[in-house]
């Protein structure tokens, strides 16, 4: 026979799924927005607890209106092994749903975790009931559906609570809702394990073929089958937490990277892209408030001469005593951040034009003092430009510009000495500027232009490549470097034509190493944004390796990380195309822009470039510095691709360098950038790698 039941027995026995189900969620809730991390594994218990409480309540409850055969009772150790089963599996399953994310293959273990919990807690539960002249016989497919139902409703729920967390606030009208589908679910799969059930009488049970009163053995199944998944499931979590971790170590080292970019490590003051990402909003505050902001462009007079004659590790110490010598001058709304090896800028907030002139003044004063470093007494002095928001500029760029322009009118008036920025210093930059951009359009047909070269070693202190730096021998000031033309470049449109020049002279020279006795390795040309993106780039190149017969292989095309990150799409389809060409991709000051590992495996390149910011504090003290690079070169090494740092400038960062994997190194140490000519007689000869 079935067993009928008491309607108002059964209602209050969903009741008690339910609430005890709200009361629950409502626990586990404390964890999830509270933030109370140091509670949550207590919550986590205390939740997986009540759930199986709210399992064995709706199980006694639901078993109370059932009309059972007369003359049964309850094994102690089968019903309290019941809630045991059913607080632990809850615990689990919970632990497993309340992590950050909530991929599908976590839902579906959660859930088959929660529903066999469900299921064993009730089987279990039943092979506590004793009689003394009747016998239960389940009928398989049925078993199975209610074991289905507790898998599907946990699932569901599972989902749903973790939606309602991520997407709105997890108000009550929501807790009630989860905990309506859990405790239909419990009630769901109570109420069908109980239709499966038949109570026979002892001396009928011999003819019924699916006799399974022997529960000892029913319940061993069940428990057994709940084992092997939490033992997958727990595998599958553990191997889940390693990549995890993993990922926490590169995010880690990002984050660490971003600082390095955003601060200066010398000094740890902000630094000009920490500024540049800022300005924009303190801008639009200043312009909200309807106040001023003054900017003070602070250089160093002759600290370029200080650095050859001391040394770096000397001008450092002095860059260090002014930086000190300057902040005893800030007020309360100063910002003071480093621009450059010698250059110092600070941001005054709500100021008046005199207030900026009078810290300009004393600032100077300050600094204007002699300096004791070890054994050495060095004067210094500095010019200073001052230039206003909104008055001189209302960007960052413009500001940044009329300041330096003051500035250096500081120093053309004797130095030692500060600028207000006025109207015909804007006005003689423009001619100036103009000037000298008529000049460059002629440059190239003047043969103006010239390259020099910097040597790349590797690990074995052998030359395995070059560099390619464009100079400007221009007839009237001398030999200029990139960054007192390039800019000017870029703005003419005139950088895509220099940029094919000296990707042919490349060429050419590769030509004639190639045709002689001359050691052959790769030249690495730096691509700007404009070239690279230029719909005519792949015709230049093929023209050109077809016009001087050289092997591809020999070109090493940089592009900087922020050119690369411009458009990735377009990125990864150009730098494909130039692979398939033969040439080698670099990406070029890695630790200046995006700084991230994430879109590096994405890109197919062959090299990666470290940024000198990285290598200029390597000094065999600072730890935190050689942890940082180990990671970097070790990930990149992992991801295939060889590692070359910049800006080695003393033995000590070369050996630690070595030490720590590094590939290939460059730097003022082995070679500042030279003429062909003199390429030969560098440090190091050159050797074929």
């Amino acid at each position: 026979m079935h067993a009928d039941y008491n309607v108002l027995l059964v209602l209050l026995s969903i009741a008690v799924a339910i609430g005890v189900s709200f009361a629950a969620f409502s626990v586990e809730n404390l964890s999830y927005y509270k933030k109370n991390t140091h509670l949550v594994v207590p919550i986590n218990i205390a939740t997986g607890m009540i759930f199986g409480l709210a399992i064995w309540l709706m199980h006694f409850v639901g078993m109370l209106a059932c009309h059972l055969p007369h003359g049964y009772r309850f094994d102690v150790t089968y019903t309290t092994l019941s809630y045991v089963i059913a607080a632990f599996v809850s615990m689990f399953a919970l632990w497993l749903n309340t992590l950050s994310s909530l991929p599908v293959s976590r839902v579906i273990l959660g859930a088959v975790f929660m529903g066999l919990g469900i299921s064993a807690m009730h089987y279990t539960g039943m092979a506590g009931l004793i009689f003394e002249q009747h016998a239960m016989i389940y009928q398989p497919m049925i078993v199975l559906l209610s074991i289905a139902i507790a898998i599907l409703g946990a699932g569901v729920t599972f989902y749903l609570s973790h939606r309602f967390k991520s997407t709105s606030s997890y108000h009550i009208s929501s807790r009630i809702f989860v905990a309506v589908m859990m405790g239909l679910s419990i009630a769901a799969m109570h109420y069908t394990g109980m239709a499966s059930v038949y109570f026979v009488s002892v001396d009928q049970v011999e003819q019924y073929e699916l006799f399974q009163s022997n529960h000892a053995y029913f319940v061993l199944g069940m428990l057994f089958l709940l084992v092997l998944v939490i033992i997958v499931g727990a595998s599958f979590s553990l191997f889940e937490k390693q990549i995890a971790l993993k990922k926490q170590d590169v995010d880690r080292l990002n984050v660490e990277i971003v600082n390095l970019n955003t601060h200066d490590q010398l000094t740890q003051l902000p630094n000009r892209l920490f500024v540049e990402n800022r300005i924009g909003e303190i801008l639009q505050q200043h312009r909200a408030d309807n106040q001023q902001l003054a900017f003070l462009y602070i250089d160093l007079d002759r600290f370029r001469m200080i650095n050859e004659i001391y040394g770096h590790k000397m001008a450092d110490q002095l860059f260090i005593e002014v930086v000190k010598r300057v902040k005893q001058t800030l007020w309360r709304n100063v910002r003071l951040a480093r621009f450059g090896s010698d250059e110092l800028v600070m941001m005054v907030s709500n100021a008046t034009g005199e207030e900026a002139k009078a810290l300009a003044k004393q600032v100077n004063a300050k600094i204007k003092r002699n300096y004791r470093i070890g054994d050495q007494t060095i004067a210094l002095s500095a010019s200073i430009g001052v230039a206003m928001f909104p008055e001189h500029g209302n960007s960052f760029k413009e500001l940044v510009m009329n300041a330096n322009l003051a500035m250096l009118q500081a120093k053309a008036q004797g130095r030692n000495g500060f600028y207000y920025f006025d109207e015909n210093l804007e006005a003689q930059r423009v001619r100036q500027e103009y000037n000298l951009i008529n000049d460059l359009t002629t440059a190239i047909t003047h043969d103006q232009l010239v390259l020099h070269y910097q040597p790349k070693y590797n690990a074995n202190l052998q030359c395995c490549g070059v560099e390619a730096l464009i100079r400007w021998q221009h007839p009237k000031l001398g030999l200029l470097i990139p960054y007192q033309f390039i800019d000017l470049a870029e703005k003419s449109g005139l950088i895509v034509s220099i940029g094919h020049w000296v990707l042919e002279q490349a060429c050419k020279q590769i030509q004639l190493w190639q045709t002689s006795d001359f050691p052959l390795v790769p030249i690495a040309i730096n691509f700007s944004a404009s070239q690279f993106e230029h719909d005519e780039l792949f015709e230049v190149l093929d023209e050109l390796l077809e016009k001087y017969q050289i092997n591809a292989k020999y070109l090493i095309i940089e592009v900087t990380e922020t050119t690369a990150m411009r458009n990735v799409k377009l990125c990864v389809q150009k730098f494909e195309r130039l692979r398939q060409i033969g040439l080698q991709i670099a990406i070029d000051d890695f630790g200046t822009g995006y700084s991230s590992f994430s879109y590096l495996k994405d890109l197919p390149i062959d090299e990666l470039k470290i940024d000198k910011v990285f290598v200029s504090h390597l000094d065999g003290e600072n730890k935190k510095d050689e942890i940082i690079l180990a990671s970097i070169i070790n990930l990149a090494s992992q991801l295939g691709l060889i590692v070359t740092a910049e800006g080695v400038e003393t033995e000590q960062q070369a050996e630690i360098l070595i030490r720590l994997g590094c590939h290939q190194l460059q730097g003022y140490y082995f070679a500042k950038p030279m003429p062909i000519e003199d390429l030969a007689h560098s440090k190091f000869d050159l050797q074929k790698v």
